[in-house]
């Protein structure tokens, strides 16, 4: 304990992992114990709770044992979606498996905001949004997404086209509407 505070310094437990294949923190490279602490103190400032923040900390624990690549090098998806894998291999409750999944994607994102990489964005589930159109409608549609896309700043491209996509009935009616005065 400190006497400033009353708090203790945080402090990274060199437990020896339950699984071969994944190393020990104090064999990691220096960067990546760093990169762990600070991921631990980003869930906490984050406000989750110690058991949202312990199950997060295994994932990353295993994604950074597993893959033995200093943090920077590692590739979101692909590599992320080893340890996936190793994870469903060797955990056999559907519950610890989604914690650790839920840990992955926070360990990515966090991945990504401290090597300034940019977040994919989510894909548009384009058969929710269209389903009840026709098809020509619809095909009408993704077209005139696809031409607009080319105007949008990087940055606006998934909103717009989410505005676009969920109001299709508006969109229906405003075609509806020119085929009215074409016919006039």
């Amino acid at each position: 304990m400190t006497i400033s505070t009353g708090k203790r310094p945080p402090h990274i437990k060199n437990t020896t992992p339950t699984h071969p294949e994944v190393k020990r923190i104090i064999d990691w490279e220096e960067p990546n114990r760093k990169l762990y602490l600070a991921f631990r103190v980003w869930l906490y400032e984050g406000g989750y709770a110690q058991c949202a923040r312990t199950s997060y900390c295994v994932a990353a624990r295993l994604a950074l044992g597993l893959l033995d690549k200093l943090y920077w090098q590692i590739e979101v998806p692909a590599d992320l979606d080893q340890v996936r894998d190793f994870i469903a291999t060797h955990y056999t409750s559907a519950a610890t498996r989604r914690m650790y999944g839920r840990g992955l994607d926070k360990f990515a994102a966090y991945l990504n905001m401290r090597c300034r990489r940019p977040t994919p964005e989510p894909p548009i589930n384009w058969e929710y949004y269209l389903g009840s159109l026709p098809d020509s409608l619809a095909a009408d549609l993704r077209a005139y997404v696809q031409h607009c896309r080319r105007n949008w700043r990087p940055d606006q491209v998934y909103r717009s086209t989410y505005n676009l996509a969920r109001c299709p009935d508006a969109l229906a009616a405003l075609d509806g509407d020119a085929g009215d005065v074409e016919q006039r």
